[in-house]
């Protein structure tokens, strides 16, 4: 996913998208085409969500 990516930006699949979701702030990204994937949706996080509090 690397290598499709926006210059600067991070993007997540959706699986991590569900992992993450309550620590950052996210973006939606597009469908992009990710090597042995096939088109999936990305995610960009944008920023740390400073007022979840982590249980793990």
């Amino acid at each position: 996913m690397e290598s499709t990516s926006k210059p600067g930006r991070v993007q997540v699949s959706l699986a991590t998208h569900e992992v993450i979701k309550n620590d950052f702030n996210f973006e939606d990204g597009s469908l992009m085409e990710c090597k042995g994937l096939d088109k999936i949706l990305t995610h960009l996080p944008v920023s740390k969500n400073k007022f979840f509090i982590n249980p793990r």
